[in-house]
């Protein structure tokens, strides 16, 4: 029988650590946190309570601090004293970072894998595609994540699972700068720009071209880059980790932004910025 020292205290709405349904609760709530994060529904810089957060996403508090500690670890929240939550902001050196490791990993894995894709691949990867079209089409931000997702994991299928790991955790970090991208002037033409991008991408992959789909993979992730940067600080002069890793992998300095990206040069973000824009 366990004695009164060996059994655990709980508080009202805790959840046992040693309790079947804690793990899933810990890991629901990490979930449906980190979600809320990434679409900007949990805004970047601001505090919120513990209790908030467990009310708003229906967390218990033992599953709650679970989840806060991881998503520390992933780099989303910052732990404040006397149970405050501080979504970590957005940070131009950590976007520099991001991309920088982006351009290489998925220029790298690209490499490898194009060589290998079958036509089973390569469907499927026109199907991520068109999806990703149609929701630039229609100006819908929520409706080319996933597509926009499946599209470069395809490319990436043979890179070995460490690389996949690597640059899934790379993606799942840029999702809350990479909704900044359609917040501009010209939302459309950003969109254009995207897709353009990606179907040039699709057709060197479809060619077998390796290293040319690789060039472009990076020449579309450095461009990217540049326009977050000028949507996050447009007073960002010097993208150096950008510059170094395009050139690492093309041997050309990175593509201007292009003008329908036009920053908010000396401001910073957009009211509103990272959450869904306004649909056509």
């Amino acid at each position: 029988m366990a004695t009164e020292k060996g059994r655990q205290r709980l508080q009202p709405g805790s959840t046992p650590l040693d309790q079947p349904g804690h793990r899933a609760a810990a890991e629901d709530g990490f979930a449906r946190l980190r979600t809320a994060i990434v679409a900007g529904e949990l805004e970047a810089g601001k505090v919120y309570s513990a209790l908030e957060l467990s009310r708003r996403y229906g967390v218990g508090r033992t599953p709650l601090r679970e989840a806060i500690r991881r998503l520390q670890g992933e780099g989303f929240v910052e732990a404040q004293v006397n149970r405050r939550i501080r979504i970590a902001p957005l940070d131009i050196a950590d976007l520099e970072q991001l991309y920088a490791m982006r351009i290489v990993l998925e220029a790298l894995a690209a490499r490898i894998s194009v060589p290998r894709l079958t036509e089973a691949d390569l469907h499927a990867i026109r199907a991520a595609l068109e999806a990703f079209l149609d929701g630039c089409r229609r100006l819908d931000l929520d409706a080319v994540e996933e597509p926009h997702r499946a599209f470069h994991a395809g490319l990436s299928a043979y890179a070995g699972a460490r690389i996949e790991r690597e640059i899934a955790a790379i993606d799942t970090q840029t999702r809350r700068y990479r909704r900044l991208f359609f917040h501009g002037d010209d939302q459309m033409g950003l969109f254009r720009l995207s897709a353009s991008d990606h179907e040039a991408i699709f057709e060197a992959a479809a060619a077998r071209d390796a290293a040319r789909c690789g060039d472009l993979v990076a020449e579309h992730v450095a461009r990217s880059a540049l326009i977050l940067v000028a949507r996050v600080d447009g007073r960002w002069e010097d993208p150096a980790g950008i510059r170094t890793a395009l050139r690492t992998v093309t041997g050309a300095s990175p593509p201007a932004p292009a003008r329908p990206a036009r920053a908010n040069s000396g401001r910073r973000p957009p009211a509103g910025a990272g959450k869904r824009p306004a649909r056509a």
